[in-house]
């Protein structure tokens, strides 16, 4: 297994590679200047733009820019806002923990009831319940994530207003950051007033991010347990007389489970990458919002860190599902 183990992260390196150059060509051949946007709506002086630029390093040779960038990567250095002149990585202890807060409920939600939800069809197949998980799959998989969000913006933020239209909290709220994890601070304090205000808040953002991994991983579910459920060995379980829920907690989902731990970990990383839209739509102070911010100040710097570590993020799960893979199935595993 550690040789295993070896192999994968060494054949990751020139993946990650391809990306980075991929990630920083593309973002220099975007049109816009960095420098002019910095100065906003007023045109500078040419010899103002042409100082920014020196600071901003966006005149030197592309090859010595990208050599800078890789080599502050592997010493953890993030680099340099171009806007502000702020650490990145300071920027990003701000941020990450309203993304992660995010994208956790919404893959949990998805993982525990989009296999609930696929399990109930494949028991009920033909049902109008089959039916209906079927029109919940299919909606889910056709709707884009941002035009859910939108409508439930519209709905419950403006017309009902059930709950709030954006951010995290409400601004006058008196909660003791300590992690800067909303719930877990509003735990720690014991202030329940501001937890029931931070659920509020996540609610619609996570119901607009949770609805196309749930349907996927509910259809993902329901056909591989099918599959699995037409087996000999299944009917041979039933044969001997076991009862149905063990034959298909114990015998049929652990075989089933091996695409749909593939597909939970695509979800994962889908989470994280369709943040931008959901943050954007919700104002939602994370990652995803800063990622667009600084693509449209042409902050090459936060936007390329960025992208480079949503595709890392990728690489890690899909390394830790290929790594669970064996310890579910037996027949994946290597000598």
């Amino acid at each position: 297994m550690a040789s295993y183990l070896a192999r994968r992260v060494l054949a990751a390196v020139p993946t990650l590679i391809v990306l980075s150059l991929l990630i920083f060509a593309l973002l220099r051949l975007i049109p816009g200047d960095p420098a002019l946007a910095h100065f906003g709506s007023k045109y500078p002086p040419e010899g103002a733009l042409q100082l920014a630029r020196e600071w901003m390093g966006v005149g030197r040779p592309w090859h010595i820019q990208y050599a800078d960038w890789v080599s502050g990567m592997l010493r953890g250095d993030l680099g340099t806002s171009l806007q502000d002149g702020l650490p990145i990585a300071a920027r990003l202890a701000q941020r990450w923990p309203a993304t992660v807060e995010l994208s956790t409920i919404t893959v949990l939600l998805a993982v525990f009831v989009g296999t609930a939800v696929g399990i109930v069809s494949a028991l009920k197949r033909g049902s109008a319940i089959d039916l209906m998980v079927s029109g919940f799959t299919f909606s889910g998989v056709a709707v884009p994530s941002y035009f859910l969000g939108l409508i439930l913006l519209w709905f419950f933020g403006t017309i009902v207003h059930i709950f709030p239209a954006g951010g995290r909290i409400a601004a006058d709220s008196d909660l003791q950051r300590i992690t800067n994890f909303l719930i877990v601070d509003s735990v720690l304090t014991r202030n329940w007033p501001a937890l029931l205000d931070v659920l509020r808040h996540l609610i619609l953002p996570a119901v607009a991010g949770w609805w196309w991994p749930t349907a996927v991983t509910a259809r993902m579910t329901r056909s591989c347990l099918l599959d699995v459920m037409n087996q000999d060995y299944i009917r041979s379980a039933r044969a001997k007389g076991l009862r149905e829920t063990v034959v298909v907690m114990r015998h049929a989902l652990k075989n089933a489970f091996i695409p749909v731990l593939t597909v939970i970990g695509l979800d994962m990383a889908s989470v994280l990458g369709g943040s931008v839209m959901v943050e954007t739509i919700f104002a939602w102070p994370g990652i995803g919002r800063w990622l667009v911010e600084a693509y449209t100040m042409r902050d090459y710097t936060v936007v390329q860190s960025m992208t480079l570590m949503f595709a890392v993020w990728l690489v890690f799960v899909m390394l830790v599902v290929d790594l669970l893979v064996p310890l579910i199935d037996p027949r994946c595993r290597l000598d």
